[in-house]
């Protein structure tokens, strides 16, 4: 007796699709919520680390603070394991925006559908568009062999240096080794030093190291190991998601008896975490009594951005504060010396604070 029915696959590719689950997220920072108890608000705000920020399982292998993974490509296509796009992300809509540079898909709010759009747009951030909320970024998508070889891990990174160094070690492995799909591979955190705005910082990119000898590579050529995850295999593609949605990882309460505590007062947590002007609270009694001002304003990005908002947020105030000290009302605050910055900001401060506005907004 036959028992086997005369239909058991559907046709047209339905049945014949596979696909590889995402089980999980591996961070390269944490998220950081500072609260302010003399000025009663808080700030968040990003903060990255020299290690991977793992999840349990994978904490249980390689320990809390791992700078090194084992991993593995499931396929051998580096547009699927390696996603790169440019990105924009909205407060409630999830994922807006997304493209090439050339062409782009904006999500229609009203009928959650898709349009093309050219790209790039007015939202690109550059450096003539430093408030621009489209970035680059990228979505690595690996197997853990020594955690499970069950699915894959999404590591998303926004660093033009990663995505460089990432690029840059595909090819190299395959050319070496003839293919890039389970080739067992070194995934490390390293220091790297870049400047910005004549500045030297240290960041810890990603690079991928192929750990073989020369026999070694020779038989990885001809293995036919690669051969046994079949094509019609998909990869559960990476989330899309807001990383200003992320939860805190940790939580820091300012002592409010420490003299320093209305350093970051400058920095206030708005809708876009935008940089907003200091509440009166952060800074007490007259301009010419004040001796203990933090000097975030030499940072030339802070004093900008606080410039900003502060025009933006309390005009009269702004201008009113132009008027006291004789300059122009269409003199831009914002490019401003350092030496001239303390006196401006106290200035202003103290009108905030007394409600002393005089003149009116330009």
């Amino acid at each position: 007796m036959n028992l086997r029915q005369p239909f058991t696959r559907i046709k047209e590719g339905y049945s014949q699709n596979r696909q590889l689950p995402r089980l999980g997220k591996i961070r390269l920072g944490i998220k950081v919520e500072k609260f302010r108890p003399n000025t009663n608000d808080s700030v968040q705000y990003p903060k990255e680390t020299e290690h991977f920020v793992v999840p349990p399982e994978v904490e249980a292998v390689y320990g809390p603070t791992p700078t090194e993974l084992d991993v593995m490509f499931p396929l051998d296509d580096p547009e699927v394991v390696f996603v790169q796009k440019l990105a924009r992300y909205g407060a409630s809509a999830g994922l807006k925006c997304h493209g090439d540079g050339e062409h782009a898909k904006e999500l229609i709010e009203g009928t959650r559908e898709w349009k093309d759009i050219p790209c790039p747009c007015p939202h690109r951030k550059t450096d003539k568009n430093p408030k621009g909320d489209c970035t680059e970024q990228s979505s690595l998508m690996v197997l853990l062999p020594k955690v499970a070889m069950g699915g894959c891990y999404q590591i998303t990174s926004r660093s033009y240096h990663t995505t460089v160094s990432l690029n840059s070690a595909l090819d190299y492995i395959r050319a070496l080794a003839g293919r890039i799909a389970l080739i067992p591979l070194k995934l490390r955190r390293e220091a790297r030093d870049t400047h910005h705005d004549g500045k030297k910082q240290t960041h810890y990119t990603l690079n991928l190291i192929l750990d073989a000898t020369l026999p070694q590579l020779q038989q990885l050529r001809t293995d036919p190991v690669g051969l046994l995850i079949p094509a019609q295999y998909q990869i559960e593609g990476p989330v899309d998601e807001n990383p200003v949605d992320d939860d805190p990882d940790e939580v820091i309460i300012e002592d409010a008896d420490d003299p320093n505590a209305a350093k970051l007062a400058h920095v206030q947590a708005g809708e876009n975490g935008k940089k907003a002007a200091p509440p009166a609270e952060s800074v007490e009694g007259s301009v010419e009594g004040r001796q203990d001002v933090p000097a975030w304003y030499e940072d030339t990005q802070a004093w900008k951005d606080w410039c900003y908002v502060a025009d933006s947020d309390h005009r009269a105030d702004f201008v009113a504060t132009k008027k006291h000290l004789g300059m122009a009302a269409k003199t831009p605050a914002s490019s401003m010396p350092p030496d001239k910055r303390r006196l401006f900001f106290e200035t202003f401060t103290a009108i905030h604070a007394r409600g002393d506005q005089q003149g009116t907004p330009a």
